[in-house]
């Protein structure tokens, strides 16, 4: 389970999304400093599904400079079943080799997607990078926190090593 509700308020003020993206994503903090994406949140609706898209070479680019391992892969971290656009630099990450994307599937792709589907509601999505120092722009661990339309709240951190 995510450390505590500290894991899912944003580490500083902030960015919007310009409207004009028509983006799941709403807001994202990015690190001034280095350019590190430390904290997301996306609310995704009925009419978002399936209208996202694949990443694109620009972003994997994007992701292969961070400091990452050469395990590591270009991931997005809201899918586009969800609405994710694989086309912003918000919404793409290092995916680490102990990164378990089956149970991230699971508890924020699929649990979202027809919790959403299954309601006139929305879900909300909360992303929290944590970084063992403040230089490395590869998070060690993803903590997200998924309110659904129906009320429930899903907690956990995942390792990305």
């Amino acid at each position: 389970m995510a450390e505590d509700l500290d894991d899912f308020e944003p580490p500083f003020e902030p960015l919007d999304v310009p409207a004009t993206a028509v983006d799941v994503v709403k807001k994202y903090c990015q690190n001034p400093m280095n350019g590190r994406l430390e904290w997301l949140q996306a609310i995704v609706t009925k009419s978002d599904l399936g209208q996202g898209c694949d990443m694109d070479e620009d972003m994997e680019d994007y992701v292969d400079e961070m400091d990452t391992n050469p395990m590591d892969e270009p991931a997005m971290i809201i899918h586009k079943s969800l609405g994710g656009k694989g086309d912003k630099h918000w919404n793409v990450f290092p995916e680490g080799k102990t990164f378990d994307r089956e149970v991230y599937n699971n508890e924020v792709e699929s649990t979202v997607y027809h919790g959403v589907n299954d309601s006139n509601g929305s879900a909300t999505i909360t992303i929290r990078f944590k970084f063992k120092n403040p230089t490395t722009s590869k998070a060690y661990k993803v903590c997200y926190r998924v309110e659904l339309p129906n009320g429930d709240i899903i907690e956990n951190d995942l390792l990305n090593a």
